[in-house]
């Protein structure tokens, strides 16, 4: 199933999508913020506490964690993630939320996308489970479903990665089974 985050109202047609659904991306100014968020999909904005994000059991997805303005390293990108975090998001089953509405209205486009590469390239490796969206807040920020199949692809996914990347259910059913929840 094929799902699509938004953040606007503004939703005319699916554009390839199974599920359009209407979220609240969390920016916390605060380490002790993460525990007071009360929802059923609980998207924090990457930045300054990635680690503590990560650390939580609460989230559901940490988005854009390259956001943290930091400059390149001379061998490698300041992409807000390294093995440490990784293994955090694994144990802790957060998937890594990257947002097509960041690349669209970016001023440094370039540095962005090497930096999703990276994070990409390391969420593989670790294999921490990836969502990407539009996170649009107008009609005019969404894309078709293959559109940003293929858009992921370009950034290093495989089509098999890119295709679970649209897919909310896994991370969800995720997210229950180590909270000890489960399904009847």
């Amino acid at each position: 199933m094929l799902y699509d985050l938004i953040l606007g109202n503004e939703v005319l047609e699916n554009h390839g999508f199974d599920k359009i659904k209407k979220v609240k991306i969390n920016k916390i100014k605060d380490k002790k913020d993460i525990n007071k968020i009360k929802q059923d999909l609980i998207i924090i904005e990457g930045g300054k506490f990635n680690r503590e994000i990560l650390e939580s059991k609460k989230v559901h997805i940490l988005l854009s964690p390259e956001k943290y303005k930091k400059e390149d390293f001379l061998h490698h990108r300041a992409s807000g993630l390294n093995q440490v975090l990784c293994k955090l998001a694994k144990k802790n089953r957060i998937a890594i939320g990257i947002s097509f509405n960041d690349i669209l209205n970016s001023k440094e486009r370039k540095k962005l996308l090497g930096r999703i590469a990276q994070n990409i390239k390391l969420c593989r490796k670790y294999k921490v489970r990836m969502i990407f969206a539009s996170f649009a807040k107008s009609k005019y920020e969404m894309r078709p479903a293959k559109d940003m199949i293929n858009f992921v692809q370009t950034l290093g996914m495989t089509p098999k990665e890119a295709l679970n990347s649209l897919n909310l259910d896994i991370v969800l059913k995720e997210k229950q089974e180590i909270n000890g929840i489960k399904e009847v």
